[in-house]
């Protein structure tokens, strides 16, 4: 079987996991791997054995797919290249820095008929698709709270927590269906509109359905979770441990969840993409969606 050649640009954190996920897969040939810190460059492509970005150029017409996690502000330029050459991008999320670069990388693509995926990651998280399964047997949902907490970290980051790690929960409860929020009402938060490490929202819908979403970078322990609760029972999925609790009165399941990593799922799913199969990755206008909600929340709850 003829592997797919494939680009890694940026090789940062999420560009080192999406080079070891092309490794490890069995479709697909790492061609080559870009970034602005040469040494860093020069080291992955040795070790991967792979080329390094002064022969990017030469090699494009041969590239079969390309994986963007650059900074946000080099998303529309980084990748206008790839899609205009018809090769399929999957870009590290937000889409874009802004909602009007968005709107020209979508554009672009409906253009050249280029397919383009965003990586909101936690749509491949196992419990995702656990979650959707029960939610389907439940007939009203009452409560939503999502964590998202990260210890402090030296790293430097380019854009606020909101866009850093809340747009994550934002397009997986809009992915999983669980809540419908394109449209946002009764915003409140508790953040002092210094969201740059912190931030909490709270909302709710027509149906009188509460939601409170967490992002932090400066907390005691990493947490990933979702509680939801139902007219029937309670929810409690762990997005790190991979498990999913329902209780029922004083009753605990553990319902089952599939042992599959998130980026390597999410690889798979890309290159189902990029072969004009069906995959369930966020598009474009999935990805514009949750940078356009994300924004929202920032304005009305007076944070932007």
């Amino acid at each position: 079987m003829k592997k797919l050649k494939a680009v890694v640009i940026g090789l940062g954190r999420m560009g080192r996991r999406h080079v070891e996920a092309c490794i490890k897969s069995n479709e697909i040939k790492l061609a080559c791997v870009v970034d602005k810190n040469q040494s860093l460059e020069k080291e992955v492509s040795k070790k991967t054995d792979s080329l390094k970005s002064k022969e990017l150029n030469g090699i494009l017409d041969e590239i079969d797919m390309a994986i963007i996690a650059t900074p946000n502000k080099y998303h529309i330029s980084t990748a206008s290249p790839f899609i205009k050459k018809g090769i399929p991008c999957l870009i590290e999320k937000p889409i874009t820095e802004n909602e009007k670069e968005a709107e020209e990388l979508i554009a672009l693509s409906e253009s050249y008929n280029t397919v383009l995926r965003i990586g909101h990651i936690e749509r491949c998280n196992p419990v995702t698709e656990t979650l959707i399964d029960e939610i389907k047997k439940e007939r009203k949902i009452k409560k939503i709270i999502a964590r998202r907490h990260n210890t402090p970290s030296a790293y430097n980051y380019e854009c606020d927590v909101i866009m850093d790690l809340m747009i994550h929960d934002i397009d997986l409860l809009n992915f999983s269906k669980i809540l419908n929020i394109k449209v946002l009402n009764n915003i409140m938060n508790e953040t002092k509109k210094n969201i740059d490490n912190s931030a909490v929202i709270e909302f709710t819908q027509d149906n009188n359905l509460f939601v409170r979403l967490e992002a932090s970078r400066i907390s005691d322990n990493k947490i990933r979770d979702i509680y939801i609760e139902t007219n029937t029972a309670e929810l409690y999925a762990d997005l790190l441990s991979y498990t999913v609790e329902k209780k029922e009165g004083n009753k605990k399941t553990n319902l089952p969840v599939k042992k599959i990593d998130p980026i390597q799922y999410q690889l798979t799913q890309f290159i189902a993409a990029v072969k004009g199969k069906k995959d369930f990755l966020a598009s474009a206008k999935d990805g514009y969606l949750a940078l356009r909600l994300a924004n929202n929340m920032k304005h009305l709850s007076g944070m932007s």
